[in-house]
Order: C-alpha cells, then sequence, then structure tokens
C-alpha cells in the first residue's frame, strides 16, 4: 500500500489519526484495496451527510427514506 503525506493540518491528523490507523489495518488485510481522493464537489451527498453529522448527537438510521436534507441534492 503506498502512503502519501498529507497537506492537511496537524488538527486533521489529531482528529482523524485513530479512524486512518483502523482503515490502514483493514487495508492490508485485503489482497487488492486502492483509495481514491474525490473532490467535496464531486460527492455532495457524502459531503452533506458529514456536515450534519457534526450536530447530530443521538444515533440516526435512514432505512427506507432519503434523510430530509439530501432530497434536494439526489432528486
Amino acid at each position: 500500500m503506498r502512503e502519501r503525506k498529507s497537506r492537511g493540518s496537524t488538527k486533521f491528523q489529531i482528529l482523524f489519526s485513530h479512524s486512518l490507523d483502523e482503515a490502514k489495518e483493514i487495508a492490508e488485510r485485503l489482497e487488492e484495496v486502492e483509495f481514491n481522493h474525490v473532490q467535496r464537489q464531486a460527492n455532495k451527498a457524502a459531503h452533506n451527510i458529514a456536515r450534519h453529522a457534526r450536530h447530530v448527537s443521538e444515533f440516526l438510521v435512514w432505512i427506507e427514506d432519503v434523510p430530509p436534507n439530501l432530497f434536494s441534492i439526489i432528486e
């Protein structure tokens, strides 16, 4: 697995280092894996969910319905 140095801030690295370490450990167990960066404009739904999650304290699951904050994006 190739690893590229991030141009991101130290704050980002501190906040997400445990998640990144876990992803690396899982990836090392796979026969083949590839990670790609996608600009936020190219994946508005994921960006919207991530932004919304910052303000949600309870556990939410959407099974059959589209989350209200995504409805206009995926139409």
